[in-house]
């Protein structure tokens, strides 16, 4: 689960920006099957495009300044080729980002494809053109933006994960 008093949207979305921050977090440095060398990194040379990284390798932030770099940026990518439960995409989503990523790990049971994420084939190509997408319309940017935040928050929310594990550690307590 994440914190949603921690990881929460900016209180002055930047609707109307000319540049687009895209933002990408982890172990660039690990295997390829992050996708950060050949897919996200080019990115950067998208016309107004900017790209903010963080994490293992070059700049590893404490969980509030995770929230602020959230906060910082208006789209998160993911170009994995598999993950586990991905918590920077649902750190990314509770911050009300638009998400760019491949279908990998959790992302079905949260994430549904043009509604609150562009869900995409992991080639560069295609990441451009969500990309460009996302940059040149504000509006749906922020539409997938805060659709990913209503589905994460329903789903992954401390507080009712908590009172999910307290049901089944009582239920798994009443059976020994």
């Amino acid at each position: 689960g994440v914190d949603s008093s921690v990881f929460k949207p900016r209180a002055d979305p930047k609707k109307n920006e000319d540049v687009l921050d895209i933002g990408w977090s982890g172990n660039r440095h690990a295997a390829s099957d992050k996708g950060f060398d050949d897919i996200i990194k080019p990115l950067e040379n998208l016309t107004n495009v900017r790209l903010n990284f963080c994490g293992y390798a070059d700049n590893n932030l404490s969980k509030e300044r995770m929230s602020d770099f959230y906060r910082s940026i208006d789209t998160y990518i993911c170009a994995s080729t598999k993950e586990g439960h991905n918590n920077s995409l649902i750190e990314a989503a509770f911050t009300a980002n638009s998400i760019v990523t491949t279908i990998n790990g959790t992302v079905p049971e949260y994430l549904k494809h043009e509604e609150s994420a562009l869900i995409i084939n992991r080639d560069p190509s295609s990441f451009v053109s969500a990309v460009e997408t996302l940059r040149d319309d504000p509006n749906y940017r922020m539409t997938i933006g805060e659709n990913a935040r209503v589905s994460a928050v329903s789903k992954f929310d401390w507080r009712a994960k908590a009172v999910d594990y307290k049901n089944m550690f009582e239920r798994a307590l009443n059976e020994v």
